[in-house]
């Protein structure tokens, strides 16, 4: 029983230390959804019988630099999801989150880079072909 000269301040929350680290995770597995419309766009070639193979062979680089950056995202979701798993104090609903944005960040991974490696390919057999000429 408490003293009368105490003050009671009413309960403390419990602190759930991997809470906040598995919100956030599961945010940038949500964002890695962008980086796979990015590597879309990116590998998307409307016509690619407009540029000769000059054009094809800068396209290799560009497209492998752009593949690198959409991984960051996804990366960064399950380094913040493992991170939040290996906490201490772990809840339920903690081990819950980090859990959905790890497999959320796993297959955007995989969706971008079957699309980043698609989108290399393609430039690759576009810069080995003969130049096409409209006339």
């Amino acid at each position: 029983m408490a003293d009368s000269t105490t003050v009671s301040t009413g309960s403390t929350p419990a602190r759930r230390p991997g809470r906040r680290l598995a919100w956030w995770g599961l945010a940038w597995a949500l964002f890695s959804f962008f980086s796979v419309l990015v590597m879309a766009v990116v590998g998307f070639d409307f016509d690619p019988n407009d540029f000769g193979r000059s054009y094809w062979r800068e396209q290799i680089g560009h497209r492998e630099r752009m593949l690198v950056y959409c991984l960051l995202p996804p990366a960064a979701a399950v380094v913040l999801g493992g991170w939040a798993l290996l906490k201490r104090g772990r809840s339920r609903g903690t081990v819950v989150l980090a859990i959905i944005a790890v497999v959320f960040a796993g297959l955007f991974t995989w969706a971008t880079v079957a699309l980043g490696l698609d989108a290399i390919n393609a430039a690759r057999s576009f810069s080995d072909r003969p130049d096409f000429s409209p006339y």
